[in-house]
């Protein structure tokens, strides 16, 4: 499952493991890396659950459209790289200005 996400806000992925029969994998030791490629490139926080599921976070602070690589003991996982997109923040008065006469 993969969420885009807002610019600066969490964005997240969940993958679940199946063995080459398409059975659900229920034990840890397999090895994730994650890395989203784009207008920025960022590593991807992995955590295992220890039964064949992993959670992936990123925090992207710039829009636009990206590609999530994920690589299971070192080979890309069926279908990487996944895309996301990062769209703007919510406006903020802070950075908004006004110019001209």
């Amino acid at each position: 499952v993969l969420t885009g996400s807002g610019a600066g806000e969490v964005g997240e992925a969940t993958l679940v493991l199946f063995d080459s029969f398409d059975n659900p994998v229920n034990t840890g030791g397999d090895i994730v890396k994650a890395q989203l490629l784009g207008p920025d490139q960022l590593a991807c926080a992995v955590h295992s659950s220890k039964n064949g599921t992993f959670h992936l976070t990123y925090t992207a602070v710039k829009t636009g459209l990206y590609r999530l690589n994920v690589v299971l003991n070192d080979e890309p996982i069926e279908g990487s790289p996944f895309p996301v997109t990062i769209t703007n923040a919510p406006v903020s008065p802070a950075t908004t200005f006004a110019y001209g006469a």
